[in-house]
């Protein structure tokens, strides 16, 4: 696709081969459009975690949107680690993507900010090791939910001790939806 880029716009060169994440569904945007109202809301993370990353979209966007941020995507599929390494590559941020195929559980080390844009049996699936890989006061973004889905997956996330920040759907899709949870500090 072509785009004449505005002054602000942050331009993402994607080709996801075989892997998930265009840009184009309704979950991705809605990740995106969360990273964007927290970096309005001052929020500038140092490093970060995506869950499920997929082509690398979310990752790339994260650190063209914070420039001293670094990323670790990981994905169990090595096809989409090889393209989220390539697009973060084409995009010139390769040097602050570490793409891998690491298992959320074995991430070994804490985040301010995580995000898992993953349908909603994984998410809960995951959700110990999710919650393992965020910092006390973390910010974690889940997305991939149907919108019956979200909020009985945010409340098992409650449960587990994180507080509900946002849930809502999509206002160009609003069968997708997304939570933005606090890890208790």
């Amino acid at each position: 696709e072509s785009f004449t880029p505005g002054p602000d716009d942050r331009i993402i060169a994607l080709d996801p081969g075989m892997a998930f994440g265009t840009g184009t569904h309704a979950s991705t945007r809605l990740v995106l459009e969360e990273l964007q109202t927290l970096a309005d809301a001052g929020m500038a993370p140092g490093e970060l975690a995506d869950v499920g990353a997929g082509s690398g979209i979310l990752a790339i966007a994260a650190v063209k949107l914070w420039p001293a941020a670094r990323c670790i995507a990981v994905d169990n599929d090595p096809i989409a680690v090889s393209a989220c390494g390539e697009n973060a590559a084409t995009n010139g941020v390769a040097d602050r993507i570490s793409s891998a195929l690491t298992p959320a559980g074995e991430l070994g080390r804490q985040f301010p900010l995580v995000l898992a844009n993953i349908q909603a049996h994984v998410l809960r699936a995951l959700r110990a090791d999710l919650l393992a890989a965020c910092a006390p006061g973390a910010t974690l973004i889940l997305s991939g939910l149907l919108t019956p889905q979200a909020a009985p997956l945010a409340d098992e996330f409650v449960a587990a001790g994180c507080e509900l920040v946002t849930l809502r759907p999509s206002t160009d899709d609003p069968q997708w939806s997304v939570v933005v949870l606090r890890r208790a500090s």
